[in-house]
């Protein structure tokens, strides 16, 4: 399957609410790769990352990375920390070859 659209951005870029707006818009669901660590892993992502460290993190945010692009037909949210690996990189511009639109949504830094 491959997504509808693909979300990618820091937290508190608002890809969460860009996504369910969306979503209600063009009538499909969403998929957040925090969603499925917090579900596969039994804690939030935050939690994971704050208690196994950020290599377990990595992994299992590109486990659930790798389910998104596979399982969801609607709009996919990524965090940016999927980008910090070549081939996640890879499989997303896969993705944008096939003509799903990735959005990456930014914040300023205070």
């Amino acid at each position: 399957m491959t997504p509808r659209l693909v979300i990618i951005g820091v937290p508190g870029s608002g890809k969460s609410t860009l996504a369910a707006h969306l979503a209600q818009l063009l009538g499909c669901d969403v998929t957040e790769t925090d969603d499925l660590i917090a579900a596969g892993m039994g804690r939030s992502a935050a939690d994971l990352l704050l208690e196994d460290g950020q290599e377990a993190f990595d992994r299992a945010e590109d486990a659930a990375f790798a389910r998104a692009l596979d399982d969801a037909e609607g709009i996919v949210v990524l965090g940016g920390g999927v980008l910090d690996r070549p081939d996640n990189v890879g499989r997303l511009a896969g993705v944008r070859e096939q003509g799903t639109p990735l959005v990456e949504t930014r914040c300023p830094m205070p």
